[in-house]
């Protein structure tokens, strides 16, 4: 899944309702260069390594990730850190990209 592609995703995922009810503004996932509302189209820079917000969303959206094993390659145990801090009502500590 190229960059695009999974920041779609992402997108899609942020809109579900169960992720919705966390109440996470777009501006803590995306830059959104000061705006209140920013349109779904408007969010293209993100702040973090897209994998990981995919985790969470799929995690926050009762879905299966598609992006859980490469961070789980690059960092084991990251994922699931992720699904377990989401679980528990935090929001995880995600990277920002390289």
């Amino acid at each position: 899944m190229n960059e695009q592609e999974l920041n779609r995703r992402c997108i899609d995922l942020f809109q579900n309702p169960d992720v919705r009810n966390h109440m996470w503004h777009p501006r803590m996932f995306w830059d959104v260069y000061g705006q209140d509302a920013p349109t779904t189209s408007e969010l293209h820079d993100s702040k973090f390594d897209l994998m990981e917000p995919e985790v969470l969303f799929a995690g926050a959206a009762h879905v299966p990730s598609v992006c859980a094993d490469d961070p789980e390659h690059r960092e084991p145990g990251h994922p699931a850190f992720i699904r377990r801090m989401l679980d528990r009502g935090d929001t995880p500590l995600l990277h920002r990209p390289h």
